[in-house]
């Protein structure tokens, strides 16, 4: 959904990024001048919020996960 190409390496038994894909949160607006050395003061705002936008994410899945087991559990008696 979030447009990122990802793999499961089962050699590392972790989720993977694809080689040679570039963030676009990162690589456009964090080059210098000349494109070649990222200000990591703008690296490090990038990763904050890519950070924040991911904690949210992830409450919205636990939501998720807790309303799917609450449909799985049989009816009380």
């Amino acid at each position: 959904m979030a447009g990122v190409p990802w793999y499961f390496d089962n050699e590392c038994q972790a989720y993977k990024v694809r080689p040679g894909f570039k963030f676009p949160a990162i690589h456009s607006s964090a080059g210098s001048e000349s494109g070649n050395n990222p200000d990591p003061i703008v690296l490090i705002a990038n990763a904050k919020k890519m950070l924040a936008e991911g904690e949210r994410f992830l409450g919205s899945l636990r939501q998720l996960i807790s309303c799917l087991e609450g449909l799985s559990e049989p009816p009380s008696k």
